[in-house]
Parts: structure tokens; sequence; C-alpha cells
């Protein structure tokens, strides 16, 4: 048996298991809610919340092994428009209507558009959790270009930001600079956008300031 299916039957088995165990806390919820005092419908939620994770975390890890196993194959692509669009869906899903989006028109990229896509939808997400708490919260996407020719796209926000001196650990797996409680996530998001530019050939790199907010800075070819 390759690795790749080992993967896929134990993600399986796992994503099964947090399935079932949560289908049964709803049924409590559900059938004995009225029988339950304060504290003991709070620890029902924090299991929930709690399976809720390990669910996100074993279907990025899915995405882990995907980036780094399927071929990439290169197209035209717009992305101001795929960015647009990633965005919108990104609204949709959390039905966000506060954030000021600004994105600049740009040239086609050649690129892999699974990839790309993953790549925008991480950067942009984090920075709609990022803006969450801020009055009048912005997000923006930028390009520009080298003089070598290489094109550098900057996802800006004015959110919550970070210390740059743990800037190095960063695109670590499951690492994460702020409480889970108030930014929930896999740890995984920018370890996989790495990976994936890494693919195509392209870096990465951030830079921030505690309530100042962040930028993100992504190279392709």
């Amino acid at each position: 048996m390759d690795q790749d299916t080992l993967i896929s039957i134990l993600a399986h088995e796992l994503r099964s298991s947090l399935w079932g165990a949560d289908g049964f806390l709803r049924l409590i919820k559900e059938d004995l809610s009225s029988q339950l005092d304060h504290d003991v419908q709070e620890y029902l939620e924090k299991a929930h919340q709690s399976l809720k994770e390990a669910s996100s975390f074993v279907s990025r890890l899915i995405d882990l092994n995907r980036v780094v196993n399927t071929p990439v194959t290169i197209h035209e692509i717009d992305i101001a428009l795929m960015a647009e669009e990633v965005w919108d869906k990104i609204v949709h899903e959390f039905r966000e209507k506060g954030v000021s989006f600004r994105c600049q028109r740009m040239k086609p990229v050649f690129s892999d558009p699974n990839l790309l896509r993953l790549i925008l939808n991480e950067l942009l997400s984090n920075a709609r959790k990022a803006v969450q708490f801020t009055t009048r919260p912005r997000v923006q996407f930028s390009c520009s270009r080298t003089k070598e020719g290489k094109h550098i796209y900057e996802i800006r926000d004015n959110g919550i930001g970070f210390d740059m001196s743990k800037v190095g650990r960063l695109f670590e797996p499951c690492f994460k600079f702020h409480p889970r409680v108030k930014f929930p996530g896999s740890g995984l998001g920018l370890c996989i956008t790495k990976e994936s530019l890494q693919l195509l050939e392209g870096t990465i790199s951030a830079s921030s300031e505690p309530g100042q907010g962040s930028v993100f800075c992504f190279t392709l070819p």
C-alpha cells in the first residue's frame, strides 16, 4: 500500500469517527436540552467545537497531501478575477458585509489554477479573520513586478497583526500566533500555502506589527 492510499484511508476513518461523535453530541443537545443545566450545555458546545476543529485539521492534512502529490498544470489565469471570486465566496460563507476589499487590475498570469486558488483562499481568509475586530476593516490585493520580471503579489490588511520576532515560525505546521478561541483554524493553512508556492517556483514572506495590520507577499515566475 502506497503512502497516498494509506493517508486517504486513515483520513476517511478519522473523519467518520469524528462525525459520528459529533452526531451523538447533537442528539444529546436536541433531545435532552430541557434537562441539562447551563454548565453541561456549555461543555457540550465546547466538545462540539473541538470535534469541528479536529475534523478541519484532518481535511487540511488531506489538502497538504494532495498539494505535494498532484502534478502542476499551467494555464493562463485572470488572477484579479480569481481573487474577487475567492473573496465573494469568503464573504458569503462568513456573511461579511462590513469589510472593504480592493483589488488592483492585473495582467493574466501563467500558473496552476487549483494551486493559485488555494493560495488566494488561504491568504484572503486569513486577512478576513485578522480584521474581524477592527474598526473600518480593509483588505487590499495588489501586484508589482521585479526587474527580473517576477510578479510580486501583496495582500494587505489593517487587522490585529503579529509580533515579527516569531515570523520565522509563521509557515511551520500547526503554529498559531493567536488563541484558537478568537481565531479558529487548523494551523496548517500557511504551511500549505508555502508548499503550493514552492511547487509553482514562487516564494512567500510576511511583515507585520501588533495592532497595525499585516502584509503577505508572494511571488510567481
